[in-house]
């Protein structure tokens, strides 16, 4: 880390410091280590060689001189070098407004959101939202991952974590393409607020099931239908894993219980679910979201990778090791005893 930052001097507390040198500052004063960003459109630094300050913070006769120029931007660094911070980039507003319904349906989320968007919550010139969090404890904060995408593959939200930067509010005019600015609708670069690491899961999950191109996705094998010692060929839709997926006595719980795993709650018809040994009151699954029967996963620390699920598949790689050959043939002869009801 840089030397303890000063307070400001008296030419940046005064009338005619512009805007985005006295965020600029504030930010600094917070422990966030910033970069100016050139009034030409391209969104990019204004440095020559500025990812020097993704591990050390600048100085304040730096950033004084940095921001001379009125019309320069502010860009914010992610990552450990301003105590762990993390941006949560929506693309469009239609995004955004997305992940809201999602979390009008489930209270405890909605009251993270809350806490989070207090802290600091602007909106970008293409109508988009920046919150911007820290995360503590975590000893390896990630690189910036994309959570969400659009059926043509358009970035829809994503994160900026180590080593990247955010463009933030009072940035406007030519800092953007767009010639708009970016705009604080709550809280500032000094009110961000922390929060731990199981909550921050929690809020990644929310958002990766807006991906419009689906999570990578569990299911079984594609085997072609087959003439059967005493018929005509199987139909693909009366596979065991089929059957498995049809069945009505076949539950989440059903499967999901005898291994270990805790339903911590229900809202509607979507299960929240604990895997074995975890503890505390957070969630490393959810069932049946938005009705589709499927079971989502994105604890890493989970039996199963991060992924959506079919039962079949879970019920394969639970029970049979991930050997989908066993898991039907074990399924093939409970049906043929006792075929499901319709």
């Amino acid at each position: 880390m840089s030397e303890t930052v000063m307070p400001y001097s008296p030419a940046s507390r005064s009338a005619d410091a512009s805007p985005v040198l006295q965020t600029a500052l504030t930010a600094l004063e917070a422990g966030i280590s910033v970069v100016p960003i050139r009034p030409d459109g391209t969104k990019q630094p204004a440095l020559t060689h500025w990812k020097r300050w993704q591990t050390i913070r600048p100085t304040v006769a730096e950033v004084e001189a940095w921001f001379r120029d009125p019309r320069r931007g502010l860009a914010l660094v992610t990552g450990r070098v301003s105590g762990h911070l993390i941006a949560l980039d929506f693309d469009d507003e239609a995004a955004f407004l997305a992940w809201m319904a999602r979390l009008r349906q489930d209270q405890r989320l909605h009251i993270l959101y809350e806490e989070i968007a207090c802290g600091y919550e602007e909106r970008t010139p293409k109508g988009g939202r920046h919150l911007l969090l820290r995360c503590l404890p975590r000893s390896s904060i990630g690189r910036s991952q994309v959570l969400a995408r659009s059926h043509q593959g358009d970035v829809l939200v994503e994160t900026r974590e180590e080593g990247a930067i955010i463009i933030v509010a009072p940035s406007a005019g030519s800092v953007h393409p767009t010639g708009r600015p970016y705009i604080l609708l709550r809280g500032g670069v000094d009110s961000i607020r922390t929060i731990d690491p199981a909550q921050l899961e929690e809020i990644f999950h929310s958002l990766r099931v807006l991906d419009k191109r689906g999570a990578p996705n569990c299911t079984q094998p594609s085997i072609l239908p087959t003439a059967g010692p005493r018929g005509p060929l199987q139909l693909a839709e009366n596979r065991p894993g089929d059957l498995f997926n049809r069945d009505p006595q076949v539950t989440w719980e059903s499967i999901l219980l005898p291994k270990g795993w805790e339903l911590v709650r229900t809202v509607g018809r979507e299960g929240y679910w604990r895997h074995p040994g975890k503890r505390g009151p957070h969630y490393s699954a959810t069932t049946n979201h938005e009705g589709d029967g499927k079971l989502h996963v994105f604890s890493t620390s989970a039996p199963l990778p991060p992924g959506s699920y079919t039962r079949f598949a879970a019920y394969a790689l639970l029970y049979h090791g991930g050997n989908f050959q066993a898991a039907a043939k074990a399924l093939k002869q409970r049906y043929r005893s006792f075929p499901p009801a319709e």
